[in-house]
């Protein structure tokens, strides 16, 4: 890295430093920066953190800025939250999160939230009608809250996913969603998880809602490889787990009741962990199926019969989910988004590289190089990153580099049926 400037901006000053860490997570937790600097260093240039955070009349503005080579990314945003003294060391840490926090420390029943703002607002909280949860969709319940917010909302989500936010709380009739208050955050996680999808903010204060990796480039990263292919990142260090016991092929099963019809409904998500052949000798791709595509696959191998080195369902371990109150489709629903969670966890990768501005929460990534083929094959999200700088005070020169941790997920079927099922993937 030929040239590297970073900044550190509280509060419109800007703070010298000597270390940070900018954490990012994709899996529903509050992204957070970590600083380090010298207490001689704030005083020579006239910083007075105490004074600082005592005359912002609301949340004190945090943001982080990276210059390499000339291009300059704004890797972090967020509000300032402590600073620790040690006179022992005469170093101060400085500790932010990002917009995701205001939400965390807001605790409130989802029938209507405020109702249109009638009381004092909250820290980072601004004016708005309100966030109303009678018969909503999903998109309507995370615009309203980020709206609240004064965040951007950056829906994402995939076709058909924009479901009534009323059966992700067990109830589609019932418009008392929850009854004991909750934060904010905590909702929208829950709402992401249960939908197959994931929620954070970005450093444009955007809420980003929607399906893993949607409107983001691919990180291509390759090790032991050189030169390192143009557009590639290369991997200074990679380790992966295999966690093979539940994630090679199942079954996820979701039984409810829909009041709504009096009839009792069910949905049904069948991981296939590798090709293999059905009792029918159909070809079956890996991959997530559902409805009819997983119905045809159950069928198939229900019987004992069959070549040997068929698939038998009696060997297939099944996840079975009891949940009230849904339809048909929302059953269905809810077992593909079950299904999906249990799926991306059969290899998790830590990669450490050189710094990555584009990386994201959920950003794709591919594996490449001196690994085993078993590992490339495979599609990867990132979950959770962290950029980490460190000064060295003797030569006064900076060190960048970004850690990843990488999940796999299983591609979702196309829609094929059983006999031709071989062509998805």
């Amino acid at each position: 890295m030929s040239a590297l400037g970073v900044e550190l901006n509280i509060g419109g000053q800007t703070i010298p430093i000597e270390s940070f860490d900018v954490k990012g997570s994709g899996a529903g937790n509050t992204g957070h920066m970590v600083a380090g600097t010298g207490m001689a260093r704030l005083a020579a240039a006239g910083i007075d953190l105490v004074q600082l955070s005592s005359a912002a009349p609301t949340s004190l503005p945090v943001d982080v800025y990276v210059d390499v080579d000339g291009v300059r990314s704004h890797i972090f945003s967020g509000e300032y939250l402590s600073a620790k003294f040690s006179y022992t060391r005469t170093l101060v840490s400085i500790h932010a999160r990002d917009w995701s926090g205001p939400l965390v420390d807001q605790r409130r029943v989802l029938v209507s939230i405020l109702g249109g703002n009638t009381g004092p607002l909250a820290p980072s909280e601004v004016a708005t009608g309100g966030v109303n949860t009678q018969n909503q969709k999903l998109s309507q319940i995370v615009t309203s809250i980020a709206n609240q917010f004064g965040l951007t909302p950056d829906l994402r989500l995939a076709q058909g996913g924009d479901v009534d936010v009323g059966t992700i709380f067990g109830d589609s009739a019932n418009t008392i969603l929850t009854t004991t208050p909750q934060s904010l955050w905590a909702i929208l996680t829950r709402l992401a998880r249960d939908s197959g999808n994931i929620v954070y903010t970005t450093p444009g204060k955007s809420l980003v809602f929607g399906a893993p990796g949607a409107g983001l480039p691919t990180l291509p990263f390759t090790y032991m490889v050189n030169p390192i292919p143009a557009g590639s990142f290369g991997a200074m260090s990679l380790d992966v787990s295999h966690n093979p016991r539940r994630n090679q092929t199942f079954q996820v099963i979701v039984l409810s009741y829909d009041p709504t019809s009096s009839t009792l409904t069910k949905g049904l998500a069948y991981v296939i962990g590798s090709n293999f052949s059905t009792n029918d000798n159909a070809k079956v791709n890996a991959g997530l199926w559902t409805g009819p595509q997983a119905q045809a696959i159950l069928s198939a191998t229900t019987s004992n019969s069959g070549a040997a080195g068929t698939q038998k369902n009696n060997q297939v371990p099944i996840y079975t989910f009891h949940v009230d109150g849904l339809t048909q489709a929302q059953a269905q629903q809810r077992a593909q988004s079950i299904a999906l969670d249990i799926s991306k966890r059969e290899l998790v990768v830590d990669i450490k590289s050189n710094f990555i501005a584009a990386v994201q929460p959920s950003s794709p990534a591919s594996l490449d190089g001196q690994i085993s083929q078993d590992f490339i094959a495979h599609q990867y999200f990132v979950t959770e990153y962290t950029h980490k700088y460190v000064l060295n005070p003797k030569s006064e020169k900076g060190e960048l580099d970004t850690h990843l941790r990488l999940l796999d997920r299983q591609p979702v079927g196309a829609g094929e049926s059983i006999s031709t099922a071989s062509g998805a993937g």
